[in-house]
């Protein structure tokens, strides 16, 4: 039997096998399984598409409003099927759907971004002509400032999918979570905050009277805080 790998290979064709392709399939076919039986459980029914894809994953796992894509590293085919099973990647796959359930954070960071970034651009394409002027220091500024809203709204969507995820599935799923970013050495970002600030929060969260309320709420919801 080959060693059995799986890389990115971009839209069209998300993941090459090679080794045992016929074992490795089961255990892909496996993971959705696992998430297809989360999102039931927890209300996100139409399921999004599952898929594995290096490059989407933007690290473990992500998940992307527009196409309704929960994108997955390939890297977790590679544990076998018994990581599915684990209270670690059912708090990957809740705190994405955490995300899912509020896709409007994602939505504003990615348009913060592009406005920042359109507003950068226009003010290279005018002072390529002409001098840098009073116009161009205001456009500079505002485009800094989108630059620096990025921040805060991604810590929040962050936070909030933290929140329920820990609602959803417990304190216990949530430390196993959190154990398993700092195995990966997850390192805090403008988009990310440090694991450590997430894990004392959720800690701090779960010792409150309203965080058994919340869970029973959420899930008489349907798992939607909607």
């Amino acid at each position: 039997m080959g060693a059995v790998t799986a890389t990115a290979s971009g839209d069209s064709d998300p993941l090459i096998v090679s080794g045992d392709v016929e074992e490795f399939g089961e255990v892909e076919f496996g993971y959705v399984t696992v998430v297809q039986h989360l999102c039931d459980r927890t209300g996100h029914v139409p399921h999004p598409e599952v898929l594995f894809d290096e490059k989407k994953a933007l690290g473990v796992a992500a998940y992307h409003p527009r196409r309704d894509e929960l994108a997955l590293d390939p890297a977790f085919l590679t544990l076998g099927l018994d990581f599915a099973e684990s209270y670690a990647f059912d708090g990957v796959i809740v705190h994405e759907l955490g995300h899912r359930t509020e896709p409007g954070w994602i939505v504003l960071r990615r348009w913060l971004f592009w406005a920042s970034a359109v507003v950068s651009a226009c003010v290279g394409l005018y002072t390529y002509a002409r001098p840098f002027n009073d116009v161009c220091a205001v456009l500079m500024f505002i485009a800094l400032l989108l630059f620096l809203c990025i921040w805060p709204v991604s810590w929040n969507a962050e936070f909030r999918a933290d929140d329920y995820m820990c609602d959803v599935a417990g304190i216990g799923v949530a430390v196993c979570t959190f154990d398993l970013l700092a195995a990966c050495n997850a390192q805090s970002s403008v988009t990310h905050p440090p694991t450590s600030l997430r894990l004392a929060r959720q800690l701090r969260r779960a010792k409150l009277p309203h965080a058994r309320r919340n869970r029973e709420s959420i899930l008489r919801r349907g798992g939607r805080k909607k």
